[in-house]
């Protein structure tokens, strides 16, 4: 097989190198390009993350766990049984029946379908249909503190209590979250997918050889990726080490392992414009 060299590129006409300004505004424009790449593997992840019901569940279900999360979504159950005028010993009373984790799960299960809610739609948590399950318990809980009721009687005073409404300006704004990032993000895809365009073609414009730079452009982007990729499942880890150190660590370790798959498509396809490039010179004969 006879090796064949590809030609070097043509020199300027004046026989000099390019000029310091071209070469500095085709440098910033790979820089930028690679910027933006990164951004896009950012908020393309994020988006993904953001806008998936099965990964926000696991995340929620385990930051669940820490006391301080419980408590406050008791405080919504709380706030209902109030409502009516069953007023437990303490706030935290509930926290102690057998059911609660089957409240809990119910509370989870609301505060996730309002982070997923249409925006601008109503969105509210409905504590009856959480603490229906409870209600034998909490019947026993109030006989213990010398209050006359009977199951029927809570179980009516526990239907008839109103939703909670949230929206943007309430403690824990939920309303509509996950939708509004997910499409926030998206839009912040879309323009750095656009500043990758301007700023390669910038790049390839200005470079003496410009085969090589759509290689170099495929490089940066499969670079990118793989060390997103990276990030992430290394950030994973140190997160959380040991696999339930804390409910909050766990959270934020299933966060960030979730979706790793995103920046590797986004480094699949710059391997793929290089490898294209590739095939396509050695095909021509001006690689070996």
């Amino acid at each position: 097989m006879v090796r064949t060299l590809r030609p070097a590129p043509p020199a300027p006409v004046d026989g000099a190198v390019p000029s310091f300004p071209r070469r500095f505004v085709r440098g910033t424009a790979f820089w930028l390009f690679g910027l933006a790449a990164s951004v896009l593997i950012a908020t393309l992840w994020g988006s993904t993350l953001a806008g998936n019901r099965a990964s926000v569940d696991r995340v929620v279900d385990r930051v669940a766990e820490s006391r301080i999360v419980q408590e406050r979504l008791v405080g919504w159950a709380v706030e209902g049984l109030d409502s009516v005028l069953l007023r437990l010993p303490a706030e935290d009373a509930l926290l102690g029946l057998p059911s609660i984790r089957e409240v809990l799960a119910a509370l989870v299960d609301q505060a996730v379908d309002a982070a997923f809610a249409p925006i601008d739609a109503p969105v509210a948590i409905d504590p009856a249909a959480a603490l229906a399950p409870a209600v034998p318990e909490i019947t026993d809980l109030l006989r213990s503190e010398g209050m006359a009721v009977d199951e029927a009687s809570v179980a009516a005073a526990v239907s008839a209590i109103e939703p909670i409404p949230l929206d943007l300006d309430s403690d824990l704004p939920l309303a509509s979250a996950a939708t509004r990032t997910s499409r926030t993000l998206t839009l912040a895809a879309v323009a750095s997918a656009l500043a990758m365009l301007i700023f390669g073609a910038i790049a390839v414009a200005m470079s003496p050889d410009r085969i090589a730079a759509v290689r170099h452009l495929g490089f940066r982007l499969t670079l990118s990726g793989l060390s997103f990729a990276v990030l992430l499942v290394l950030g994973s880890w140190l997160a959380d080490p040991r696999w339930g150190a804390s409910p909050w660590r766990a959270g934020v370790a299933r966060l960030l392992g979730s979706h790793v798959g995103v920046p590797l498509i986004v480094a699949a396809v710059g391997a793929a414009v290089v490898g294209a490039v590739t095939w396509r010179l050695r095909r021509s004969g001006e690689v070996a």
